[in-house]
């Protein structure tokens, strides 16, 4: 590890030795090294403590401070020394040791029953010691001030999980000295590599990331990526196509691929497994063999509802369904949510009452390693993991609760496979046959066949694209083009498309219309710049506010006198995308016009 004469630049991101810099080569050697050596360290504690040699309790304290000290220097090295360390990198590597300890109690827990061998115990614990390349990767990323990444080594999203040995090397992006984003590349190092770090270097070669992205925006470009990788590898994804489907409050507002105002909750997860595509109600089944009691009483609940109040057809009637869904959501959702929190309450107070037994303990003498075999210890830290178990149950629980909920709103909008419209993605003519589509758009085209049926009747399946790079998207009704911006994300060809069914369905172009009509009557023009208080926008682009959730949503597309186009059907096709209980709740006029124009309901 540096040493006496050794300094880092936080300009170059390098460590130098007597004023001379040293490779990255030699930096992740060293990390290399000195994760190899706890390895061993570890592999002594497991023989010790499999073989009776070492009480459980004392390997557990030995692991924890074992652990403790590899994230911790990893990430050092990682970041620079100890004087680069900000409040914010001692919180990263603060939350990552909080779930390390929480695997490691019930691993402690394991070992106690006496149902792990030698072998297994070793093996585990070298995993918990190598997982901190993961912490080194991401402080290094953290000393370039990039976003969160998509994955990093060692962070258990390929198959070779902690043991992997790749890295990123990330070089700065400047035009006139200033920054722009990075070019990051997933590196093979010398190793045997699993297919999940190949296809890694393949898709990252390299992965080019934004400056000055806004923390939602970050969130998003993350998400993207990660779609992308998880294609790469091979794996199920969600039911929703790659596009969430957001909760109850949260929002994307974007327009035309270019950043917008983008506010709101973060989506909640799926409880989807990365590796399996499989929900942990999934994994449960398969491991013992029967459905889990939470999941027959949410079809058993699921089967009653439906029994009771069949399924909705109008746009009107299915805005009715989905704000009942919220208001249920809320109501399950809030109550799952307060028992994990009492139940991290309650372990809390058992580690206040271990923490006053120490203090009791080494007042008489007591050591950290002696107090393991007072009894009242030992029967508060037997409480501590029934507790731990406890909330792991109530967080699955609460997971089964939110991943319910996404499903009913999923099929609520989904059309079937017979009824779905047919839409066939191309490049326009002249560009080069061998260019793929880009997936993102691609996963777009997938979403809006799940959600628009064939009774729309657009009057053509060929939708025709022209990619551009960090431009502004949009729709060219002369050209019957989208200019797509390939950076952009899915919500941008989401949005473009419904302009292009606007101009492909006269009915719906017609109801369209009227309903802007009809909303924004007796509403004067005003300026998006004057309202939004920007410049990003032209001196020209002016809206009619109404009670729209967006001003965009009114945005006037008017030559000549004559009305030629709404933002109506793309607003609202990306708001389905997002957040539809949001758009139900919100503007239940608006959504039911837009369900009945996707299904072609008159």
């Amino acid at each position: 590890m540096p040493g006496p004469g050794w300094a880092y630049n936080p300009g170059t991101k390098r460590f130098h030795r007597n004023g001379r810099m040293v490779g990255n080569d030699t930096i992740v050697r060293w990390a290399y090294a000195y994760a190899d050596a706890a390895c061993d360290v570890v592999t002594a504690l497991g023989s010790q403590v499999a073989t009776g040699g070492l009480r459980v309790e004392n390997w557990h304290a030995l692991m924890r401070q074992a652990v403790k000290n590899q994230y911790v220097n990893q990430y050092m090295l990682g970041r620079g020394g100890i004087g680069q360390m900000t409040q914010r990198d001692w919180g990263i590597v603060g939350r990552q040791l909080r779930d390390q300890y929480h695997y490691l109690d019930r691993f402690a827990a394991e070992i106690a029953t006496g149902e792990l061998s030698e072998a297994q115990i070793n093996a585990r614990a070298r995993m918990y010691i190598n997982a901190a390349h993961e912490a080194y990767e991401r402080a290094k990323c953290e000393a370039y001030g990039m976003p969160p990444l998509p994955a990093y080594p060692a962070d258990g999203q390929t198959q070779c999980l902690s043991n992997c040995r790749c890295e990123w090397v990330v070089d700065e992006l400047r035009i006139m000295g200033v920054l722009i984003g990075w070019d990051a590349m997933w590196k093979l190092n010398p190793a045997e590599h699993c297919p999940d770090c190949l296809a890694n270097a393949a898709l990252w070669d390299p992965l080019l990331v934004p400056a000055n992205m806004t923390a939602t925006e970050a969130r998003a470009w993350r998400d993207v990526e990660v779609a992308r990788m998880h294609d790469a590898h091979g794996l199920k994804m969600s039911e929703a196509d790659d596009l969430d489907l957001g909760g109850p409050g949260s929002g994307h507002w974007a327009h035309l691929g270019r950043r917008g105002e983008i506010g709101g909750s973060k989506p909640r997860e799926s409880g989807m497994s990365v590796k399996s595509g499989e929900t942990w109600l999934e994994r449960y089944k398969a491991k013992t063999g029967r459905a889990h009691p939470h999941e027959q009483a949410m079809k058993r609940d699921r089967a009653d509802a439906l029994r009771r109040e069949g399924k909705p057809t109008t746009g009107a009637e299915v805005a009715k369904r989905l704000a009942t869904y919220a208001e249920r959501y809320s109501g399950d959702l809030r109550r799952a949510d307060k028992a994990v929190v009492d139940l991290a309450s309650e372990r809390e107070g058992i580690l206040r009452e271990m923490d006053a037994v120490t203090a009791r303990l080494q007042a008489r003498g007591v050591d950290l390693l002696g107090r393991n075999t007072d009894p009242e210890f030992a029967a508060l830290y037997e409480r501590y993991v029934r507790q731990c178990d406890v909330i792991e149950r109530a967080q699955m629980h609460r997971e089964s609760v939110r991943e319910a909920y996404a499903r009913a709103v999923r099929n609520l909008l989904r059309v079937d496979k017979s009824e779905q419209v047919s839409l066939e993605l191309a490049y326009v003519e002249g560009a080069p046959d061998d260019l793929p589509l880009p997936p993102d758009a691609l996963s777009a085209m997938r979403f809006l066949r799940g959600l628009v049926s064939s009774q729309m009747a657009p009057d053509s399946s060929l939708v025709r694209m022209f990619p551009v790079f960090d431009a502004r998207s949009g729709y060219s009704a002369e050209d019957d083009v989208i200019i797509y911006d390939v950076l952009s994300g899915p919500r941008a060809m989401v949005h473009e498309m419904g302009h292009w069914f606007e101009q492909h369905c006269r009915q719906a172009r017609e109801r369209l219309f009227a309903f802007y009509e009809d909303r924004t009557r007796n509403e004067p023009p005003i300026s998006l710049n004057d309202l939004l208080g920007t410049t990003e926008f032209h001196a020209s682009e002016a809206t009619r506010v109404d009670k729209f959730l967006h001003p965009y949503m009114g945005k006037e597309y008017v030559r000549n006198g004559v009305r030629v186009a709404t933002e109506i059907l793309s607003m609202g096709l990306e708001a389905l995308s997002r957040d539809p209980l949001g758009l139900a709740i919100g503007d239940p006029e608006y959504f039911a016009v837009i369900f009945d124009v996707i299904r072609g309901i008159e």
